[in-house]
């Protein structure tokens, strides 16, 4: 589940998807659409030249003239549609190269570098663990890996670190001697200050614990990292399960009963948290249950938590 507008803007720019203001309202997503066009993050990229019909009931499309805006129905007749209608939009990767410049404060000087063309960008360098960095973009890695490879791997750079827009896909931890994280796990809390935390990146370049010394997270929780080991969850449940415990960790409350944190997330109150995750791996080194009668390491039966100190 997307968390914010940042987020989706990421996903529009790795799948290369045009979107129109109405798929955003049908989305429920227009006020980001709405913000991101503001910014000029979401650029036009044309017009689309069929749209749903707005005289008839019955759901149909109509051709679409894409400069006069209007188009012709054999029940309805000449309809017309206003230019927000017809206009679709794209991210823009020059947005986006430029809010991580400044958000890694990259020197005016240094300039963003084509790679393999509108896949992948060195964006300049960054100062980490007290030495400039190369920083590289790169979408939909999975399709272009070999040239992205072969186009980095040809650059005497020194060690740097790559932003990959696929969260949902497998990300490796280097490509071409760089280490390789997703754009999703370093995004700032704040999208209206910052489009990167550079704290984050900082840490993660440091192989350190994240925040409270030991938990971090991207912000669609698909990815938990805890001292140093990261997990992935895919599941839906899974991923609203972790982020309830988490946001109930960061108001001071370090366990609660697995029934109630079911219910908060629309899962069946008596489901059993083992059946909840099964098929995972390592979720058991996340969260400690307490599954048989008393206290065990501190956590009753019925309860569950993080495995946090």
């Amino acid at each position: 589940m997307l968390e914010n507008r940042h987020e989706w803007l990421i996903h529009l720019f790795d799948t290369a998807e045009h979107i129109t203001h109405a798929e955003a309202v049908f989305q429920d997503r227009q006020t980001w659409f709405d913000a991101l066009v503001k910014e000029k993050a979401l650029v036009h990229s044309g017009n689309v030249s069929r749209l749903l019909c707005p005289q008839c009931d019955e759901p149909h499309d109509v051709t679409v003239d894409p400069s006069s805006f209007k188009g012709y129905c054999v029940d309805a007749g000449h309809v017309s549609f206003q230019a927000k209608q017809v206009m679709q939009y794209q991210a823009s990767s020059a947005w986006l190269i430029d809010a991580a410049r400044k958000s890694l404060s990259v020197a005016a000087t240094d300039k963003t570098k084509d790679i393999v063309a509108n896949t992948c960008w060195k964006i300049g360098s960054a100062r980490l663990k007290k030495k400039l960095r190369p920083i590289f973009l790169c979408r939909g890695y999975d399709s272009s890996k070999k040239a992205v490879d072969d186009g980095i791997a040809a650059l005497a750079d020194e060690t740097g670190m790559i932003f990959l827009t696929s969260p949902h896909q497998q990300t490796p931890e280097k490509i071409a001697a760089h280490r390789a994280v997703s754009l999703m796990l370093c995004l700032g809390d704040k999208p209206d200050k910052s489009l990167l935390n550079a704290d984050v990146i900082e840490r993660m370049w440091n192989n350190q614990p994240a925040e409270n010394g030991q938990l971090t997270h991207s912000a669609d929780y698909r990815n938990v990292t805890l001292n140093g080991t990261t997990h992935h969850f895919s599941g839906d449940l899974m991923r609203a399960f972790v982020k309830h415990l988490i946001e109930l960790y960061k108001k001071g409350q370090l366990s609660a009963k697995t029934s109630e944190v079911m219910t908060a997330i629309d899962a069946d109150h008596s489901r059993r948290i083992t059946d909840l995750f099964k098929g995972h791996s390592s979720w058991k080194s996340l969260i400690e249950y307490g599954n048989k009668a008393g206290v065990a390491n501190g956590v009753a039966r019925g309860t569950c938590r993080l495995r946090v100190n």
